[in-house]
């Protein structure tokens, strides 16, 4: 008996088995890629903080830059508050950095913070929602000399879907540069990077904290402040702390009073708001160092 090929049952037939034949193939080529994947993912991950760090550029070596990563940097866990490194733990590592490739987690999560540092730069991962779908990136902040707060000393960022020449310059150098030595926190201690209409002149502008917006990607840099406040915030306290446990310069001992002669009464001494202010100093850092 012929088939009738150009009949519906026919078509319906082949199209069924063509389609479950596809499917089962890309379902075994997807499996056996998997590990292969997660490797190159990584290795994307990896050259991105290495670029926000500045020692990568988009011309350099991934596989180099991936093998400086593993000497030079320290992947941690920011837990209760806690810095908890897990470098050479491979397990957490490949946690670390599936929670980085999950974005919606990545910004839901409000514990077990992924973080890098290398020296006294941490690098903070951030994902947020920018005009049309999601943002998301790197950002390397730096003690400042004097340890009282953070500079910006690299950002990435990257997109989804934002309007090209517009929104979607945010994952351009030239944008990113202009964060670059952005001080993080403001006098009142809040997160105070943020990308304004007309920078400086804007109204809510920051000295030392506000970059240009896009022109005409107003929407998509109203994004980026929010990753950026609502990412950093959650590694905020931690970042105080760091602050806070700079150590204190050591204060000269007082010294000693010279044992008067007997039979003698010892000179009044005169006090002076220089004396007390000595003193004052002198006792607050002999309580820290208890």
């Amino acid at each position: 008996m012929a088939i009738n090929k150009n009949s519906n049952a026919y078509i319906i037939i082949y199209t069924v088995v063509m389609v479950v034949i596809v499917g089962a193939l890309l379902a075994i080529l997807a499996t056996s890629l998997k590990d292969r994947q997660e490797v190159e993912v990584q290795k994307e991950q990896k050259f991105s903080i290495m670029r926000v760090l500045g020692v990568a550029n988009e011309d350099s070596d991934k596989d180099q830059m991936v093998e400086l990563f593993k000497k030079d940097v320290t992947i941690a866990w920011i837990e209760k508050g806690e810095y908890t490194p897990v470098t050479g733990n491979k397990a957490e590592e490949k946690a670390v950095f599936d929670r980085l490739g999950n974005r919606k987690e990545l910004r839901e999560v409000t514990d077990k913070l992924p973080i890098f540092q290398q020296g006294d730069t941490y690098v903070i991962p951030m994902a947020g929602k920018g005009l049309w779908d999601d943002i998301w990136g790197f950002i390397a902040l730096q003690k400042t000399e004097d340890g009282t707060n953070y500079k910006v000393s690299g950002i990435v960022m990257d997109h989804k879907g934002e309007t090209p020449g517009l929104g979607a310059e945010i994952a351009t150098a030239a944008v990113q540069d202009k964060f670059i030595g952005m001080t993080l926190f403001d006098a009142e201690d809040n997160i105070a990077v943020q990308m304004l209409k007309g920078g400086m002149a804007h109204k809510s502008a920051v000295e030392g904290s506000t970059v240009d917006a896009i022109s005409g990607g107003t929407k998509t840099c109203d994004g980026v402040n929010k990753m950026i406040k609502d990412s950093i915030g959650k590694y905020a306290a931690f970042l105080k702390a760091q602050l806070g446990a700079t150590t204190p310069a050591e204060v000269e001992a007082p010294a000693e009073d010279e044992a008067p002669v007997e039979g003698e009464t010892p000179a009044e001494e005169t006090v002076t708001e220089d004396t007390v202010a000595e003193d004052v100093n002198v006792e607050s850092n002999n309580g820290k160092e208890e």
